[in-house]
């Protein structure tokens, strides 16, 4: 290994901490695929010769850590300690790989069948197996036909069983989640149009026709348009996001959206909100007023009540005067 450069050598490496392979099998994998990761991990998965073997006296000591001790079954509690045990944050997308190579039928579920049969096909029969294969699973998103199969996957995966439509909130999650690491720039554009104009459940037509609607750099490219005739909330969508335009500078997977129904219904919003506002300082303002008024009105009245109370008072003294003015008819004068 000593006549490859450093970055093939970390290569082999990572593929040989993966794979649990040799440092030849590695060189041979790496070099078939033109010294890709991705691609010889595809390559050396994809043969089943080439996967390790498995203890099943391993496997059932795993799956007796972690399943419910009154359901032949790993629920919540035993996710939320085989995530503790691999170091992952349970709302990792990475669990959600992990659900799909065990070709798990329900979130947060795995059956006997499906955590033994999941582990087997990972080539894992312990903790330190499986830590391993964490960054390989990983890289797994990046590949766009798996890309493509987990965005599938997850449809069945997280709807609510019997049901044959995903609930919007739970759809939105998955769309935020999924799309953090195909880096749409629509997403939550999308996210905030269906919270405002659909608010319905999500159809599997709508679930996988998005994927397509991500995957085109215009995102009123015609072939969208003939793909999602049939499904309403798309055209309306697609309404909505007509002025979209791409930066040149940042390149064509990457958009800015100009002002479109949603941010007009926020506007709006706004406005009302400035509107209620503006009206109820002018309420206070002439509550002020009515207020200031009162006040001087009352201030008016008590001084020309004190006026007359001295007028009663004092009949005899002239105004503007302290000298008292004696009426002749009195007889006081002459």
């Amino acid at each position: 290994m000593h006549k490859l450069n450093r970055g093939n050598r970390e290569k082999v490496q990572q593929f040989m901490s993966i794979t649990g392979t040799s440092e030849k099998v590695a060189v041979q994998a790496l070099k078939a695929s033109d010294w890709h990761l991705e691609g010889a991990f595809d390559a050396f998965y994809s043969q089943p010769q080439s996967r390790t073997y498995t203890d099943s006296r391993h496997l059932e000591e795993l799956y007796n850590r972690y399943k419910d001790p009154y359901v032949d079954m790993v629920l919540v509690d035993g996710i939320t300690i085989l995530c503790n045990d691999l170091q992952v944050d349970p709302q990792d997308i990475v669990m959600l790989v992990v659900s799909w190579h065990m070709k798990a039928a329900t979130m947060c579920e795995f059956s006997k069948q499906e955590f033994i049969g999941g582990l087997q096909s990972l080539g894992v029969d312990s903790l330190d197996k499986f830590r391993e294969k964490i960054p390989y699973m990983r890289s797994e998103l990046m590949d766009e036909q798996k890309f493509r199969e987990i965005y599938n996957f997850a449809f069945g995966w997280a709807k609510e069983k019997g049901q044959k439509s995903l609930a919007l909130d739970t759809a939105i999650g998955m769309w935020q989640l999924l799309f953090a690491e195909k880096q749409w720039p629509l997403v939550d554009h999308w996210c905030q149009f269906l919270q405002a104009q659909h608010n319905k459940a999500i159809s599997r037509d709508t679930w996988s026709q998005l994927l397509e609607f991500a995957r085109v750099q215009n995102s009123v490219c015609p072939k969208v348009v003939a793909a999602s005739k049939e499904l309403k909330v798309l055209q309306e969508y697609m309404q909505c996001a007509t002025a979209v335009e791409p930066h040149a500078e940042l390149g064509p997977m990457f958009f800015s959206v100009k002002e479109s129904d949603v941010s007009t219904l926020e506007h709006k919003r706004k406005q009302k909100e400035e509107k209620t506002a503006m009206e109820e300082d002018m309420e206070n303002m002439r509550k002020v007023q009515a207020e200031t008024e009162r006040g001087s009105e009352e201030k008016e009245r008590e001084k020309r009540t004190k006026q007359q109370q001295q007028q009663v008072s004092m009949p005899g003294l002239k105004k503007g005067s302290s000298t008292y003015l004696r009426p002749k008819k009195l007889g006081f004068y002459s």
